[in-house]
């Protein structure tokens, strides 16, 4: 979404075309964040991301053979230079479009919430912080290196994304719990109740875990016990 205006100019849009489809691109974007705002505590965060995916994957995939098979067609075959006829163009940007709904239902938004969710108290602050510096370090490093993957695999850097999708929607089926209606204070047996998690989250973190929460307890009550000699003497 960072180079629409660039892809757009470059299979057949003029730059005033460009920056109005990119435009759409961006209200599209964040209608679509606003109707997932609406649907995450409603539908879940797994079937947002699995929908997200499905979508995504599937725009990336076409986008990708659609390229390939207009570009390796007479006259494009014979003038690479030529441009996409405005059907053509209409198409690419049906097929963005489809890949930024996807986008903004699920892994935009959710990239944001998911990982202040899945984080137990302890380390929500510090694993909030890991998980944002990772994401503008990767959005960063997408955004310098896809003009140079676009001119050295072309068509084949859309089917590469896609390949990432289906990784990522597969982690997400395996790896990551629903944590609709999950109170954070619960989050430790969340992850301990996970079919592949709970061999790593065992019952020593939650009995640390409790026995730390049990001892703040404690520790209150001793200080209100504390309290009330202090009053009856100064009394």
């Amino acid at each position: 979404m960072f180079f629409a205006t660039a892809l757009f100019t470059s299979i057949g849009s003029t730059e005033s075309v460009a920056l109005i489809q990119t435009v759409v691109i961006g209200v599209i974007n964040v209608l679509a964040t606003l109707i997932a705002i609406g649907l995450v505590d409603r539908a879940g965060r797994r079937p947002l991301l699995f929908a997200g995916g499905l979508l995504m994957g599937c725009a990336q995939f076409a986008l990708g053979i659609a390229l390939r098979f207009l570009y390796s067609t007479p006259p494009l075959e014979a003038a690479p230079q030529q441009l996409l006829s405005k059907t053509q163009v209409s198409g690419v940007l049906a097929i963005i479009l489809i890949f930024v709904i996807g986008f903004a239902l699920s892994w935009g938004p959710l990239g944001w919430l998911l990982p202040s969710e899945v984080q137990p108290i302890e380390t929500r602050a510090a694993g909030m912080g890991l998980s944002t510096a990772l994401n503008l370090a990767m959005t960063f490093a997408i955004a310098q290196a896809f003009l140079t993957m676009l001119c050295h695999l072309k068509w084949g850097v859309f089917v590469f994304f896609g390949v990432c999708i289906v990784a990522m929607t597969v982690f997400v089926f395996l790896l990551v719990p629903e944590t609709k209606g999950v109170l954070l204070e619960d989050m430790a047996a969340l992850w301990e109740s996970h079919p592949v998690w709970k061999r790593v989250v065992g019952k020593e973190a939650r009995n640390g875990g409790g026995g730390g929460i049990g001892g703040g307890k404690g520790d209150v009550g001793g200080e209100k016990g504390a309290a009330a000699p202090r009053v009856g003497k100064l009394g």
